[in-house]
């Protein structure tokens, strides 16, 4: 039993970026905010709806001053936030469309950005970037 919140967009941008295989990527960074509903934690869904067609699909979670007590995705990204793709996996690359957090007020804040991270522009968001979204989470829990 769950309730939709408002998102207020604090920035957003589009990047044209050379991909694998000759082909383009246009990857869409955005930052959310929304209030905390409850100091004891919330239930986060997200649901892409971007499904069809060939791509990588990637979503991650990370807790930025607050701390995930559930996750059915990974924290760390298998692409590096899609700058660069394990050959490991491009035969069969990821399609993750969707994610499942339960998130609580207070953790430890996250660094700025990993190393390598800054020199290649990228930021994230959905449905190529997956990063951002949890950084729109971060947004929504750390100002609470």
């Amino acid at each position: 039993a769950g309730r939709d919140t408002e998102l207020t967009v604090g920035a957003a941008r589009a990047l044209d970026r050379p991909g694998q295989a000759g082909l383009g990527t246009l990857r869409v960074e955005c930052a959310f905010t929304a209030p905390l509903p409850r100091k004891d934690g919330v239930s986060v869904e997200f649901r892409s709806g971007g499904r069809d067609g060939t791509g990588w699909r990637e979503v991650t979670a990370r807790g930025d001053r607050m701390t995930l007590t559930r996750s059915d995705v990974p924290q760390r990204s298998a692409s590096g936030r899609l700058t660069r793709y394990p050959k490991r996996l491009l035969s069969a690359p990821p399609g993750t469309a969707s994610a499942s957090l339960r998130i609580t007020p207070g953790g430890p804040a996250l660094p700025d950005a990993r190393p390598g991270e800054r020199e290649s522009g990228v930021a994230s968001v959905l449905p190529r970037g997956a990063d951002r979204w949890a950084q729109a989470l971060t947004g929504l829990v750390g100002r609470h």
